[in-house]
C-alpha cells in the first residue's frame, strides 16, 4: 500500500505519536521505515515545521535516527523557537552529535543575513562556558 502525505502532516501525526511514551518502539519504527525516502520538510522553510523536525529528533531517542532525520535540513535557519529545541538537542546527544552543523542566524527587522559555522574550537569553547555556569550554580 502507498501513502502518500505532506512532511507537515506526517511530522504532526508522528510528533503526536511520539508523545505518548509507550509508543516509542513504534515510532522509532515508523521513522526507520520513512528515512529512506525523507527529503525534510521540502520547500517549507517555515520555523514551526523546522522546530517539529528537531522536536521529533528528540523523542525518538536515538541518535542514529535524529542524525538522519535533521540531516535533510542542511542549513538551519536559528529562531526564537529552535534555539531551546536546539540546547535540548546538544544535552540529549551529546556535544559530538551536534558538531559540524552549519546554522543561519536570522536578524528580525533587518535586511541582513548572518551566516555563521559553528566551528569544533567555537562549540568547544561554548561547552566549556556553559560547564562552567552549571559548575556555579550547583555551588550556589
Amino acid at each position: 500500500m502507498l501513502l502518500e502525505s505532506s512532511s507537515k502532516e506526517f511530522l504532526d501525526e508522528v510528533f503526536s505519536l511520539a508523545k505518548k511514551r509507550t509508543e516509542l518502539v513504534n515510532v522509532q519504527s515508523i521513522v526507520s521505515h520513512v528515512l529512506p525516502n525523507w527529503r525534510g520538510p521540502g520547500n517549507d522553510e517555515n520555523p514551526k515545521t523546522l522546530s517539529r523536525v528537531l522536536q521529533l529528533a528528540i523523542k525518538i531517542e536515538s541518535p542514529e535516527l535524529a542524525s538522519q532525520l535533521v540531516k535533510p535540513l542542511g542549513q538551519l535557519t536559528i529562531s526564537k523557537t529552535s534555539v531551546p529545541i536546539l540546547i535540548e538537542l546538544a544535552d540529549c546527544y551529546g556535544a559530538q552529535w551536534c558538531t559540524n552543523r552549519k546554522h543561519i542566524t536570522e536578524r528580525v527587522g533587518s535586511p541582513h543575513k548572518l551566516l555563521l559555522t559553528k566551528t569544533d574550537q567555537l562549540f568547544k569553547r561554548e561547552m566549556k562556558l556553559r560547564k562552567a555556569y552549571e559548575d556555579v550554580l550547583v555551588f550556589l
